[in-house]
């Protein structure tokens, strides 16, 4: 009944999304929130939607850096990763993913393959 009424895509692009000051690296962006803080922001393309955001934490302390959730996909992880070595240059210690949807947890291979140690509550890691 309202298949007419819905416009080609409902979401603004990437591009439309970022805001001055965002870093543009691969997929993704970058925004540094406090000297120490950076939000990553993956896109998964959902049709008829368009490109859905999807935001984690990228924090460094003293000698390493934390990552909270991954990115969608092992690939845009893989990029996190990517941008943490060029722009931070400090080992990733850990990563904590708060809850398992595709959106927090989707790069968990990427992070596993890399050595680094992923924690999660109990139920998120029963229910992935």
């Amino acid at each position: 009944m309202l298949s007419g009424c819905m416009p080609g895509e409902i979401r603004p692009t990437i591009g439309q999304q970022m805001e001055t000051g965002d870093q543009r690296f691969g997929d993704l962006v970058f925004r540094q929130l406090a000297p120490n803080v950076w939000q990553h922001t993956s896109y998964l393309d959902m049709p008829g939607f368009g490109a859905v955001a999807s935001n984690g934490l990228i924090v460094r302390d003293g000698g390493r850096v934390l990552v909270v959730d991954t990115a969608w996909t092992d690939d845009q992880t893989a990029q996190i990763l990517n941008w943490i070595k060029q722009e931070i240059n400090l080992p990733v210690a850990l990563a904590v993913v708060t809850h398992a949807h595709q959106d927090k947890m989707g790069g968990m291979n990427a992070l596993h393959a890399a050595g680094i140690a992923t924690y999660a509550n109990a139920l998120s890691n029963q229910l992935a």
